[in-house]
């Protein structure tokens, strides 16, 4: 492993060492982001329990589109997955 020292005394690693993890990765991972397509999908009018259950499976944009068009939430889903 590589370091440099700053002027501050600071060691460097370089970044050659570093793993990066894409972003829509962490993005998909984070629970911050579950519960919020939660609630988008509870705002819908898709049951609690189900919510939760499809939150990570499904794209709420395409599930909400349908639902704006008039389609039952729960019949919005079922096209959607």
């Amino acid at each position: 492993m590589h370091t440099c020292t700053l002027g501050s005394g600071l060691d460097v690693v370089e970044a050659q060492k570093v793993e990066l993890i894409p972003a829509h990765e962490v993005i998909r991972n984070s629970s911050l982001v579950h519960d919020w397509r939660v609630a988008q999908l509870t705002w819908l009018g898709i049951p609690r329990p189900l919510d939760e259950a499809v939150a990570a499976d499904v794209d709420w944009h395409q599930v909400a589109a349908l639902v704006h068009r008039g389609c039952p939430p729960r019949l919005a889903l079922h096209v959607v997955r």
